[in-house]
């Protein structure tokens, strides 16, 4: 991890276009964060409403992080759905 994360760093580094932060889940800790107070705008909708609605029904436990999630045949056989 700490190795991705000097890659990400090293990558993006003082550039304001960018931000990120790393937490560690197990207590909290900030681990590495870069702009992450500044006003960003995300790049699609779709994906930040796709994750808004995934957290949702995680909260509600209609879904499980080990649930299987069906995939359409179509979606299945493209490089990116």
């Amino acid at each position: 991890m700490l190795l991705i994360l000097a890659m990400v760093t090293t990558a993006h580094a003082d550039n304001p276009r960018y931000a990120g932060i790393v937490v560690d889940l197990d207590n909290g800790e900030v681990l590495y964060a870069e702009n992450i107070d500044d006003q960003r705008y995300p790049a699609s909708l779709t994906k930040m409403m796709t994750l808004y609605l995934t957290f949702e029904a995680l909260e509600e436990g209609t879904l499980r992080l080990d649930q299987p999630l069906p995939v359409s045949r179509l979606c299945g056989r493209q490089a990116r759905c």
